[in-house]
């Protein structure tokens, strides 16, 4: 986890910040530049599995998205980054 926030806080995307409840505790908080570039990650997945959807038998899809509710998701994320990727986005 440190090295991940490491290369976050190095490109700008967090920062930390000490808990003022707890001082042994850091933070990692989203910069405005982070935000950012989630935003636009956003817009470049939610692209790209329109793109994939659009290629899928309507039947696929259907029963993609029936499966997806039978687990109590909301949503099916499928996009590409060299190879097929899935997330699943669970009701609160």
């Amino acid at each position: 986890m440190t090295q991940l926030v490491d290369r976050l806080e190095a490109e700008g995307m967090v920062r930390r910040v000490h808990s003022p409840d707890d001082r042994r505790s850091i933070r990692a908080e989203i910069t405005r530049v982070g935000r950012e570039r989630q935003a636009d990650g956003a817009v470049r997945a939610a692209r790209v599995e329109a793109e994939v959807a659009a290629a899928l038998p309507p039947a696929v899809r259907d029963a993609l998205a029936g499966l997806a509710r039978t687990q109590g998701l909301t949503r099916l994320f499928i996009w590409t980054n060299d190879s097929l990727m899935y997330r699943a986005v669970y009701n609160n």
